[in-house]
Parts: C-alpha cells; sequence; structure tokens
C-alpha cells in the first residue's frame, strides 16, 4: 500500500471540517488524525523507509507525516539541518511548525549547533520559518538550566521584523514562558526593549491568563505596567 492509500483509508471527514476552521492552510486537509500519522511516521523510521521525503507533499497530512519522519529519524544534528532545510520550502501551517518542533529531539551536547541554525533563519521573511525557530527556542532552551541564552533570545526577538500573527503569538508565548522561568530577566526586557505594542499586550494577556502564577503576582504585574 502506497502512502496515498493508506492516508485515504484514515480520512475523518468530520476532523477535517474541524481542522479547517483552526488551521489556515493552502494545502488540502484529508482529516488524518496526528496519533495516526505519528503512528505511520514511526513505522516508516522504523523500517528506515524515507522515500516519502523524496515527495512533493500534496496535503496537509502529507506535510506533516514528512515533518515527523524527519523529527523521528535524525539525531545527528548535521543531517537534521539539511533535512529541514530541504523541508521548509513545503511548510505552510502553524500547525506543521508545532508538530515538528515538539517532534526533534536534540541532545544537550548539540544544542549550541542547534541555537545558532535556529539564529541563522530567525530572521527570514518567511512567517512558518520564522515561527519554527521561536517555537524551537522556546521548547529548548527557555528554561532556567540554559540562561546563557536567555539574552540572546530576547534580542532576537526584538530585531524580528515579520509582524505576522502567528509569529507574534509565538514570541508572546515564549516571553510569557520566560517570564514565569526568570521573572527579573523578563521584566527587564519587557521595559527595556521597543518590541512591538501588539506583541507586548499579547504577552501580558499570556501572562495573566497562566495558572502559574498566584494571584498577588499578577496584581503586581498590572501594577508594573499600569495595566
Amino acid at each position: 500500500m502506497n502512502i496515498y492509500d493508506e492516508l485515504n483509508k484514515y480520512i475523518d471527514i468530520n476532523y477535517a471540517l474541524f481542522q479547517k476552521k483552526i488551521v489556515p492552510t493552502e494545502t488540502t486537509i484529508l482529516g488524518v488524525r496526528i496519533p495516526i500519522l505519528r503512528k505511520i511516521a514511526k513505522r516508516l523510521v522504523k523500517e528506515n523507509d524515507l522515500s516519502i521525503l523524496n515527495n512533493i507533499p500534496s496535503s496537509f497530512e502529507e506535510t506533516l507525516l514528512q515533518g515527523l519522519v524527519i523529527g523521528y529519524y535524525y539525531h545527528d544534528v548535521e543531517q537534521l539541518f539539511k533535512a529541514l532545510d530541504k523541508f521548509f520550502p513545503f511548510v505552510k501551517s502553524w500547525a506543521v511548525v508545532d508538530t515538528l518542533v515538539s517532534t526533534i529531539k536534540i541532545s544537550n551536547d548539540e544544542l549550541d549547533k542547534y541555537f545558532n541554525y535556529l539564529k541563522k533563519y530567525a530572521q527570514y521573511n518567511d512567517e512558518y520559518i520564522v515561527r519554527f525557530c521561536i517555537v524551537s527556542m522556546l521548547h529548548n532552551f527557555i528554561d532556567n538550566n540554559y540562561q546563557k541564552y536567555f539574552l540572546d533570545i530576547f534580542d532576537i526577538c526584538k530585531n524580528i521584523k515579520i509582524n505576522d500573527y502567528y509569529v507574534e503569538m509565538a514570541i508572546s508565548w515564549l516571553l510569557s514562558i520566560s517570564y514565569i522561568k526568570n521573572k527579573d530577566m523578563t521584566m527587564l526586557f519587557l521595559k527595556q526593549s521597543n518590541i512591538s505594542n501588539s506583541i507586548f499586550k499579547k504577552t501580558i494577556r499570556k501572562i495573566l491568563d497562566s495558572n502559574q502564577l498566584l494571584k498577588e503576582e499578577k496584581e503586581e504585574l498590572k501594577k508594573s505596567f499600569k495595566l
């Protein structure tokens, strides 16, 4: 059974209709659920079958499947970077970005290489590549064990020029988590940086919506920014 027949076997029309409401994309949405795609991807990786990566994706699900195969298969970062470079032109959805990011696993001794790779793409004029960089930084570097990256990440966020909604949401998501991880450093950045008013408002809203902060902390934040 080829990959197209296999995907067609799992089509769920109702799920496709739901996906179309929350995932704006230029590609066809079949309606195959993520757990099924992950299962197929893991099987392909186990069989060492990477032939799907030679295809031009014809659907949202095939694009997702290619991303999952890349994430599960490549552990050597240099090979991963080559696979991502080839894959990025097909990424036309925030959902593909976030699913790919959550699947990629980077070993601690390769984090510096990964960070430099992300920095290279962070200033691209492509909303999905930039979102990939920001969400990858969030998943891998916004942690108190990696504080050496924080200032560089803040500087990257400050200098991103693209104003796309999904990029702004990614930046505000990252900054809200960094606030929880390192309040003082993030507060200083929010007060002194020239990030757009739109990103600033989204960030504060996400922080205030967090269940990880006490009511008193939220009131203190409102007071600090005169909200």
